[in-house]
């Protein structure tokens, strides 16, 4: 059995193979970044736009289904990128906090009760860190994306989880 793909057809499977690897990426730092009821009306969203795109495709209709596709994608896929940029960067931020206040813990026996010693890599950071410490038996820091309806991650030093998160 043997399959005549044009050209046309190859490079439309090819884009929309590449759209839905990126859509389903998105969706799960669509979870990370904005939490569980976000991920879920997302993954919704997305599930049936492709059933519709995969439809447009069996129908001929390969521009169109790739146009969708693409729509799809820049519509979902950058802004999901750049808010793991920035997680990346303040999940970097907070780590060297926690290794800032235990070298303070060390030093003067006590967690300082603020940030204020404390310079930061990316003063664009600071806007996404809160910080709550009782001095002498430890601290919590929290942190956001900064985007609307922000999953929180959290580190509390009591605790002995290390990172952890709370979606919604």
């Amino acid at each position: 059995m043997s399959f005549n793909l044009s050209k046309q057809t190859i490079t439309a499977i090819v884009v929309l193979a590449i759209c839905l690897i990126f859509d389903v990426l998105a969706v799960y730092l669509s979870y990370v970044h904005k939490g569980m009821f976000i991920c879920f009306s997302l993954g919704i969203a997305v599930l049936i736009l492709n059933l519709i795109i995969a439809l447009l495709f069996l129908f001929k209709l390969e521009k169109t289904a790739c146009t969708v596709s693409l729509i799809l994608f820049f519509a979902i896929v950058p802004n999901e990128l750049l808010l793991e940029v920035r997680h990346f960067q303040i999940k970097q931020e907070c780590n060297n906090i926690i290794s800032f206040l235990d070298s303070q813990k060390k030093v003067h026996g006590v967690f300082p009760g603020n940030l204020s010693a404390y310079t930061f890599v990316s003063l664009s950071n600071k806007n996404y860190i809160v910080f709550h410490s009782d001095g002498k038996n430890g601290y919590q820091l929290r942190y956001d994306t900064g985007s609307p309806l922000s999953a929180m991650h959290f580190y509390n030093y009591n605790s002995g989880y290390g990172w952890q998160f709370c979606d919604d």
